[in-house]
């Protein structure tokens, strides 16, 4: 019985070490690609691109980048108890417009020691 035990054990471990093995295997990462498509889409409102990258609709991506920009506002104000509703809704307006003000270029991208990313 403990002889079972140990191959069991042996087999579990092997297993595991190779779900493991098989779930660290990522494809390959653009992050060009990515950092490009997320600006365009949080900046341009252009989401094509970022929603095939994530792999989601256009109309998915699209609600994901604006409940994050809402939500960013409401964090800023989320212990402001003198202000209003509609003082929030002028101000997420107001932001709305200078993002699309925003311009920027590809300044290239670089690996920092393959830990990271650098613009």
């Amino acid at each position: 019985m403990k002889r079972l035990q140990k191959y069991v054990a042996i087999f579990g471990t092997a297993m595991l070490c190779v779900g493991f093995s098989a779930c660290s295997k990522q494809s390959d990462f653009d992050a060009q690609s990515y950092i490009q498509s997320s600006l365009d889409a949080e900046y341009y409102r252009e989401y094509a691109d970022y929603a095939n990258l994530m792999e989601i609709s256009e109309e998915d991506a699209k609600k994901q980048v604006e409940e994050d920009f809402n939500e960013s506002i409401r964090q800023q104000f989320v212990s402001s108890d003198n202000i209003t509703e509609e003082e929030i809704t002028a101000y997420t307006e107001k932001m709305a417009e200078v993002k699309k003000l925003a311009k920027y270029k590809d300044l290239g991208l670089d690996i920092i020691g393959g830990n990271g990313y650098e613009l």
